[in-house]
């Protein structure tokens, strides 16, 4: 693998020039060569991904423009400018992607014969569906690899732009990249010719962009763009819509290389199949202890996140009652004796009645993704804005806040007395009952999913692709483990193993006792990412994919026992009561599916009033949710 080449000079540009949050700043004031400059910046990156996807072909410049004609479109919405090289790399991935399907179907309108035509199957050993190979494996490796390969051997910075960029020292770059590399090329040596492909990656990443092309792409982007171009913008831009939330995500958390987008939107036929799993490693069948049946006192029901519980809930599921918030409700609704406690983000905290669902209070807090937790008569909730909020259950009066420095969508677990909380500023907190912090911990990228605890012991599954067990009382962390991909799912805890999905497709098993990863399980066919949090019954896992599929898993070996299909993304984390799973999907009409848990047949299907990301509440015998247009629906028997 070659040397990271400098950044060629192009119409002036130095290396020691504007910085890319500059330029925006100045291309939004107004500034057309501004944008050109940025578009001979990372021209070169650009055109070699939309060549690998498409060859050197007049349809890979058009997937170039169309790239930057994007960039031009959505500058303003670009939250962390300073990280526009990753964002682009994602883009242009996509472009390419999106032009090589309507190149296809151009090629079946105008061949004469359909066997002149047809699609091939997908083969991982053609050059196109290497790049998806070379782009998948990339993408798994951790943050910390990842950037500088990115950076260096695909943007063709030198060392010392990707240190400055990163803000860490060049020595660190060098060992980071010699390190990534190597585990890199351990990955694609199990696919042929991946290596070589990447390789040829490396050394046209940094080839020059004729200055004909950048002034072409310019005018595209400031004026009427041909019709070929504007096709490929306008389908591109309506995957961008539909994935908005995603995208606005992967802003958020900041993984600068936008290889994670890329794979979190891209439908899995895209994807060659996935490289051969670990062996399993036989685990124990352990009941796993099981939530109050009165209560669902935080995320999940369980310190352990385990999803399930032991309340009686009837055969067929009546509309008790409905109550209206301001906007969606993203988390899982807090239920407490006999007070359901939702966050909207409406940026309100109600307090409801189980009973009728009459409003008891409501608390102006901020918006709101997180789920609420109650303890000691006391409500914990983070915002989006990165402050977690302690108020008091029976009245709704805020009784202190404490602030992060990044947006929270994790739900708060409790050590003791203690409150743990993650938060997109890459830290896990520990503060006392009265808003002191007592610890926090660094991982290497946002902590999105709520901390599960079992004994003295926090477990967290990371953005850094690392799985942490860190040590409630000295919030060190005893040892850690590498993970396929980065983690935005809660773990589940059950016995000696945890329980999670990533965002690169895979639902896995950790050992911890042997502080090993276990068994590892990706879809056959369109595999997507698992947002979805676990729930772990003593013989499965149960986990919602986006690829609008909830999977049973053995939990002794992995293997799929059965799958069922929805009608949307599955986002929302099922919930196992008695021998029934209850889980929502991400559709806009609003499927909320009750299912055997043995054999995953529907057994009813409710219509609620728009799509359900979030997780349910079960309480006595009634179960809770709420949906995107911020409606709780209380369910049980008339």
């Amino acid at each position: 693998m070659t040397d990271a080449i400098r950044l060629p000079t192009v119409a002036g540009l130095r290396a020691d020039g504007p910085t890319d949050a500059e330029l925006l700043a100045d291309h939004l004031a107004g500034d057309t060569d501004a944008f050109a400059r940025l578009v001979a910046r990372h021209g070169p990156m650009v055109r070699a991904v939309c060549r690998r996807i498409l060859g050197d072909t007049p349809d890979a410049d058009d997937a170039f423009q169309a790239t930057f004609v994007v960039l031009f479109r959505r500058s303003n919405q670009l939250r962390h400018r300073d990280r526009l090289t990753g964002w682009l790399y994602g883009v242009a991935f996509r472009t390419a992607v999106y032009a090589r399907r309507v190149r296809a179907k151009r090629w079946q309108r105008e061949m004469p014969s359909p066997s002149l035509w047809k699609v091939p199957d997908k083969n991982p050993t053609t050059d196109i569906d290497l790049a998806a190979v070379v782009e998948r494996e990339l993408a798994k490796l951790p943050e910390r690899f990842c950037l500088p390969i990115t950076l260096c051997d695909l943007a063709g910075r030198s060392r010392a732009d990707a240190a400055r960029l990163l803000g860490v020292p060049e020595g660190t770059v060098s060992s980071r990249l010699h390190a990534g590399r190597r585990l890199l090329a351990a990955r694609l040596s199990r696919y042929t010719g991946a290596a070589a492909l990447f390789a040829t990656a490396v050394s046209t990443a940094t080839a020059r962009v004729p200055w004909m092309l950048v002034e072409r792409t310019v005018r595209s982007a400031t004026s009427d763009a041909p019709a070929a171009i504007s096709s490929l913008v306008s389908g591109v831009l309506r995957t961008m819509t539909a994935t908005s939330k995603l995208l606005a995500w992967v802003a958020v958390v900041g993984v600068a290389l936008g290889l994670l987008g890329t794979f979190v939107v891209l439908s899995a036929s895209e994807l060659p199949a996935t490289a051969p799993k670990a062996q399993p490693v036989p685990v124990p069948a352990q009941p796993a202890p099981a939530a109050l049946a009165t209560e669902w006192p935080l995320f999940r029901g369980t310190p352990q996140m385990l999803g399930i519980g032991t309340a009686k809930l009837p055969d067929q599921l009546d509309e008790l009652w409905t109550f209206k918030t301001g906007n969606a409700i993203e988390g899982a609704p807090a239920v407490v004796g006999d007070v359901v406690y939702v966050a909207s983000a409406d940026g309100h905290l109600y307090a409801l009645e189980l009973k009728t669902g009459k409003q008891i209070w409501k608390t102006k807090l901020a918006t709101m993704k997180a789920s609420p937790a109650v303890k000691g008569g006391k409500v914990f909730v983070g915002d989006s804005d990165g402050t977690v909020h302690c108020v008091d259950a029976a009245t709704g009066k805020p009784l202190w806040k404490f602030a992060t420095e990044g947006e929270i969508t994790s739900g708060c677990n409790f050590h003791g007395d203690n409150v743990l909380v993650g938060s997109h500023d890459s830290k896990l907190y520990c503060l006392t009952t009265d808003g002191k912090k007592l610890w926090d911990f660094a991982i290497d990228g946002p902590v999105n999913g709520s901390p599960a605890v079992l004994g003295d012991t926090a477990f967290v599954a990371g953005c850094d692709s690392t799985f942490h067990a860190v040590d409630c009382k000295t919030g060190k962390s005893p040892w850690n483990l590498a993970l396929p991909g980065q983690a935005a799912a809660t773990a589940a805890v059950a016995g000696d193993f945890a329980y999670f999905g990533t965002m690169t497709n895979d639902v896995v098993a950790v050992n911890l006792k042997a502080k090993k990863l276990g068994w590892q399980f990706t879809p056959e066919r369109r595999a997507q990412p698992f947002y979805s949090s676990a729930a772990v019954t003593d013989s499965l896992i149960l986990a919602g994919s986006r690829d609008k599929k909830v999977y049973a898993l053995d939990r002794k070996t992995g293997k799929e026992v059965w799958s069922f299909g929805t009608e949307g993304m599955v986002d929302a984390s099922p919930v196992v009561i008695g021998d029934r799973v209850y889980v929502g999907c991400q559709s806009n009409t609003g499927e909320f599916y009750v299912l055997d848990l043995k054999t995953g047949k529907k057994l009813q299907e409710v219509t609620l009033d728009s799509a359900i990301s979030g997780s349910v509440a079960v309480a006595g015998d009634r179960i809770l949710v709420g949906t995107e247009k911020g409606s709780v629906y209380c369910l049980g028997k008339k």
